[in-house]
């Protein structure tokens, strides 16, 4: 009973050593931790509502970008430090605590780049180099075998009423509804076994005819 008792012991400092151990090694590990600049970003251009992806800029859009630094798994007080922005190697913005910004992508750079510095964070300047994919604007067609639908993405508008809409059918004009253009009614009930139709969208920005994008199917009976 006696060695019994020892043994049962020596297991309950055994495992309250193992548990001083790793509460150490823990607590040493999340000293010596990096500071970490945590950057987020959001496109306000448009995506129909039942798209989950990002939504992604295109030349013109608004970006906006957030920073928080993680210090420690928290998140740190930065109001009283200079934190400088640059834009794709230009400088944009400068200030004390300035945590938040915005600008408009631009088409010459492809990717925008995104720089920040926080000065003098605990003696030494912290850095963060963010890329930004720049996309164009995109359209898809879904749907048959008399009904077509064009999908936007991307465009620099706030709802798909502020695009110009057009179709084709085998290269001749076709229209979309009155009511709402992106929808094509197409009769193809008369069309015999294995003929195809050319199908053709177009979306252009009403405000910048410039911005548009086009897409080609081929239905086939």
């Amino acid at each position: 009973m006696i060695f019994k008792s020892l043994n049962i012991k020596s297991a309950v400092r055994f495992s309250a050593l193992l548990s001083a151990v790793y509460l150490l090694l823990t607590t040493l590990a999340t000293a010596q931790q990096a500071p970490e600049l945590m950057v987020t970003w959001k496109s306000d251009n448009y995506a129909p509502s039942a798209y989950q992806g990002k939504i992604l800029p295109i030349d013109g859009s608004k970006v906006e970008v957030a920073l928080e630094l993680i210090d420690g798994s928290k998140i740190a007080n930065i109001s009283g430090k200079q934190i400088n922005w640059l834009i794709n190697n230009d400088e944009l913005k400068s200030g004390i605590g300035l945590k938040n910004i915005s600008f408009v992508a631009s088409g010459r750079h492809g990717d925008q780049v995104v720089e920040i510095t926080i000065k003098n964070y605990k003696g030494a300047d912290l850095e963060k180099r963010l890329e930004i994919p720049l996309a164009s604007p995109e359209l898809i067609i879904t749907g048959g075998p008399s009904i077509f639908e064009a999908t936007p993405y991307f465009f620099n508008v706030k709802n798909i009423g502020e695009l110009l809409i057009s179709w084709s059918a085998n290269s001749q004009p076709a229209t979309g509804l009155v009511d709402n253009p992106a929808i094509l009614e197409l009769d193809t009930s008369s069309l015999s076994a294995g003929s195809e139709v050319v199908i053709k969208a177009t979306a252009r920005n009403s405000k910048k005819a410039t911005e548009g994008a086009s897409k080609t199917i081929i239905f086939r009976k």
